[in-house]
């Protein structure tokens, strides 16, 4: 299809005028001072442009056009080149034309050019694009899915998921026997579903003893960012709000008038800001369901959670959805929260220590997962550091990370505990943008050693923006 040719763009130095066309031409004019009092009428009769680059290949096709306080002429080609109008030392004379005075010529080493620029300071520049970029993809947030699986509820409430969504394999080889599975998951009292729970982690100093002796393991720095009142208890431990007692190192709180489905639901919301989609009958689980509501009731008021009590309701169709509140308290437990609940980590950096809560780290970070795996390779070392704290009569251990700065690491912790994004960035200031991004990349590089990869998306999404790209 035919397209006209066109201006695309006009630019001016001095009294110098240049407009690019759709083809790739590019015209000149100057505009003389001693006619700057007529019309514009009158004046633009006085114009005569030139064709000062004539298209002669597609590749030689003026992409850009810039023009300096002198006259100078600067172009970029639809090939990337850039060229320069210059004078010629002796002017060319063609034949029927008149005398050439002006002739382009390349500039060295510039390629891959996509607009030039000049001002009137005389100087010039080419601005380059090596990479074309592509938006980048940051991965959805997995807090609460990591935070959960740090406890042996968390692998029950995986297996729940997984026997509610039917593989490729049993949809295709044994419709049968899902629908059964499924079937057998609605007829199936909801307190056998969390009978068969995991050994706790070392690092659970937590267990909750519900009625008929059932135990649910989790960690004190948890409860205490996510309750007030269980912070108070920590503070004044004479406190009658919990029946408490110490057992290897383990507080066990009693709850004998809970069962272990309202406690299983109310662990879950502390770790995720969710409970659990337990399969679901009307006429099954309808007097499970009034049980579970009524104890879960009991322990939001006990815990000071009003807001999770204000949506407890009987109706067995309704979706429980208490308001979301983990990132706040985790950002909580990282700053304030320590002075009750003792960390049981601590990082070694070039400038200071900071305390941390291993179960965190674990959770959240495949470095620190595979050294505090006490059946993976790093067991041997976590037993060792575990024993050695024990020894002298403390319960942290010490990581060393002398490679790496608190500035840095303060920013990789609070991804770590809150799953941040772009926005920790907003409280780096730099003088210079150069800087800045110095201290984006150096984000990274700790993203990448600790092998967090969101973190990493993150710092590319941030860069990005001021046109670096790492491949």
């Amino acid at each position: 299809m035919y397209a006209p040719n066109i201006i695309t763009k006009v630019t001016s130095g001095g009294t110098t005028v240049c407009a690019v066309s759709s083809m790739g031409d590019v015209f000149s004019f100057s505009l003389s001072e001693s006619t700057s009092h007529l019309r514009p009428a009158e004046h633009a009769k006085l114009i005569k442009p030139q064709r000062i680059w004539s298209l002669r290949r597609r590749h030689m096709a003026v992409r850009d056009v810039a023009v300096g306080q002198d006259g100078t002429v600067i172009i970029s080609t639809e090939s990337g080149s850039v060229w320069t109008r210059i004078r010629r030392a002796k002017p060319k004379i063609a034949q029927g034309k008149g005398a050439k005075e002006y002739k382009f010529a390349r500039v060295g080493n510039l390629t891959r050019i996509v607009a030039v620029r000049a001002n009137n300071a005389g100087a010039y520049a080419a601005i380059r694009n090596d990479v074309e970029l592509e938006d980048i993809k940051i991965e959805d947030s997995l807090l609460e899915d990591d935070l959960i699986m740090s406890i042996g509820l968390g692998e029950v409430v995986e297996e729940l998921m997984d026997e509610g969504e039917p593989s490729l394999e049993s949809e295709t080889e044994d419709v049968e026997g899902e629908v059964t599975n499924a079937v057998r998951g609605r007829d199936t009292p909801w307190e056998e579903l969390f009978l068969d729970m995991p050994p706790p982690s070392d690092s659970c100093d937590v267990a909750l003893v519900v009625r008929g002796g059932y135990r649910l393991y989790c960690h004190k720095a948890t409860l205490a960012c996510r309750s007030s009142i269980f912070r108070e208890f920590l503070r004044k431990p004479t406190s009658e709000e919990f029946q408490t007692k110490m057992a290897d190192n383990i507080l066990e709180i009693h709850l004998e008038d809970v069962g272990i489905v309202a406690a299983a639901q109310f662990v879950h919301y502390f770790y995720t800001d969710k409970l659990i989609d337990l399969p679901e009958h009307r006429d099954n689980h309808k007097n499970e369901r009034l049980e579970m509501i009524k104890e879960l009731r009991i322990l939001a008021a006990r815990f000071g959670l009003k807001h999770v009590a204000d949506v407890l309701h009987s109706s067995w169709y309704v979706t429980l959805e208490p308001e979301a509140s983990l990132r706040e308290d985790l950002r909580a437990l990282q700053n304030t929260i320590p002075g009750l609940v003792t960390p049981d980590a601590i990082l070694l950096l070039s400038d200071r220590e900071v305390a941390c809560y291993s179960f965190i780290l674990a959770a959240r970070c495949p470095f620190f997962e595979a050294m505090f795996d006490s059946a993976g390779l790093g067991g041997g070392w976590m037993a060792s550091r575990r024993k050695a704290a024990q020894a002298e009569g403390v319960s942290e251990f010490r990581i060393q990370l002398k490679h790496l700065s608190y500035s840095i690491m303060s920013l990789v912790l609070e991804h770590m505990y809150t799953d941040a994004g772009a926005e920790i960035f907003n409280q780096v200031q730099k003088e210079t943008a150069e800087e800045f991004l110095e201290f984006v990349i150096e984000v990274m590089a700790v993203a990448n050693e600790f092998l967090l990869d969101r973190l990493k998306d993150i710092c590319q999404s941030i860069l990005a923006r001021f046109g670096i790209a790492f491949i």
